[in-house]
């Protein structure tokens, strides 16, 4: 099984994880990953509260890099773990029912691209080919 087959995500957040996962991942953590019991849900949690810890419960940022650490901390150590107390509620979605949100969110981007190329024809505004540049 690959990791695009076992990581399920329920929310943007958890896809953008999934996503630097699939393309990050060496082989041992892709192993840890596919053999434990960890899931996406989860590791965004455990991000929710490494980053409330790390900003002392204040408002602020936390840079991209420190994120992706946290995530790969989670999979790859087995004490890394969410205090079930603190659990976000899943949704409960099939994947079924997240393939076809993610094709409706796709068609709908495609619609507003095709949208605005319209208006744009409309308006008299021209698209600059490459040979404007030169």
């Amino acid at each position: 099984m690959e990791l695009k087959e076992y990581l399920i995500a329920s929310n943007s957040n958890e896809e953008i994880i999934k996503k630097f996962l699939i393309e990050n991942a060496s082989k041992t953590l892709t192993e840890k990953i596919l053999s434990g019991n960890k899931n996406l849900h989860d590791c965004w949690q455990f991000i929710i509260n490494q980053a409330k810890e790390y900003l002392q419960d204040e408002n602020g940022a936390v840079s991209d890099d420190k994120v992706y650490g946290w995530v790969i901390h989670y999979f790859e150590e087995e004490n890394a773990q969410i205090d079930q107390t603190q659990r976000l509620p899943i949704e409960e979605k099939t994947i079924e029912q997240i393939k076809r949100e993610a094709i409706e969110e796709y068609k709908k981007s495609v619609d507003e691209k095709h949208k605005t190329k319209k208006e744009n024809v409309k308006q008299g505004i021209k698209q600059p080919s490459i040979f404007d540049f030169m």
